[in-house]
């Protein structure tokens, strides 16, 4: 899978290096909830030239080689199970998850067999059997893996699209040795 840059780091020095070798530069959330009254994380956002990064220091973060995407992917693996869902937000927006449902496109479609091999390739080699990974979509097609939340939430593309997800789950709950790529 391709994937973009990406820096973990707590030393400011480090986050200010990795950033001198980025034309567009991105920091993320490395954990937290879903915005709520009051917030407890924060939405991607673009990184400006020359910023102050003393208080990465405080908490880990998250530094990334900004994908100029057209589209995304939020890919849900249940055992062998995927569930591809699109998201489209409207032009320009970095980060679609802080986005009103009703402003973004979803839709339940294949994705190539070789995204596919991958990203159970993947899930195998972590002894995962389920995982929310998330993908950027360039304007030429190509799929970049963003990061994967071994506990992602799933319940937004079931309302959003009606995929089986809550089924999969329940269903590898009751038969985990039947087909997870943990147990071979």
């Amino acid at each position: 899978m391709t994937v973009p840059t990406s820096l973990f780091t707590t030393i400011p020095e480090e986050a200010a290096q990795f950033a001198q070798g980025a034309e567009h530069l991105i920091v993320k959330s490395v954990s937290g909830r879903h915005p709520e009254n009051p917030p407890l994380t924060f939405p991607a956002c673009r990184v400006e030239k020359g910023v102050d990064f003393s208080g990465v220091s405080h908490s880990a973060t998250c530094l990334q080689h900004e994908v100029r995407a057209v589209a995304h992917l939020r890919l849900t693996v249940v055992g062998t199970e995927l569930f591809p869902c699109f998201i489209t937000p409207p032009a320009g927006v970095l980060d679609w998850r802080f986005e009103p449902t009703e402003d973004c496109r979803w839709e339940i479609k294949e994705i190539p067999p070789e995204l596919r091999k991958s990203a159970l390739e993947f899930m195998a080699a972590y002894g995962l059997v389920y995982g929310a990974l998330d993908f950027a979509i360039t304007e030429d097609g190509e799929f970049n893996f963003l990061e994967i939340n071994s506990k992602g939430q799933f319940g937004f593309v079931e309302l959003q699209t009606g995929a089986p997800i809550s089924k999969a789950i329940a269903a590898w709950l009751t038969e985990p040795r039947s087909w997870s790529p943990c147990w071979g």
